[in-house]
């Protein structure tokens, strides 16, 4: 048996579309910001592997 009291605003197309439309807008803002965070991310990193390097090179010496 299906309970259809949760299910009963999403057989209606205009709320469907509603819901399709502000999960899209939110993955987005989401995808964007992670795309930032990943830049972030990989910058940091790499500037950490730079100065672990010249940190080596600077203590054969």
């Amino acid at each position: 048996m299906r309970d259809r009291s949760g299910l009963g605003s999403l057989t209606f197309p205009s709320s469907t579309t509603l819901w399709i439309s502000r999960i899209k807008s939110h993955l987005l803002v989401f995808q964007e910001w992670l795309r930032i965070r990943m830049d972030i991310i990989t910058v940091s990193l790499r500037k950490r592997a730079r100065f672990e390097r010249t940190a080596r090179g600077f203590r054969r010496c």
